[in-house]
């Protein structure tokens, strides 16, 4: 599995939200996350171009992992 990300700074959130709705976009999570890094002292894995992530959502003051 491949994973691709593209970020991005939004000048405005509300109307690129809307957009992106009206586009047939859904919203599926509003929260906070955190991501965990992971590596060998020397950086192995950043070597290979390998990630090792654990991501923490968190809604409402719950986290899910």
């Amino acid at each position: 599995m491949r994973e691709v990300e593209l970020k991005s700074l939004v000048d405005d959130v509300e109307l690129r939200r809307a957009l992106v709705e009206n586009a047939g976009g859904q919203l599926v999570f509003e929260g906070s996350l955190t991501d965990l890094r992971y590596d060998s002292h020397v950086g192995d894995l950043v070597q290979r171009d390998h990630v090792l992530r654990v991501r923490v959502y968190r809604r409402g003051g719950i986290s899910e992992a």
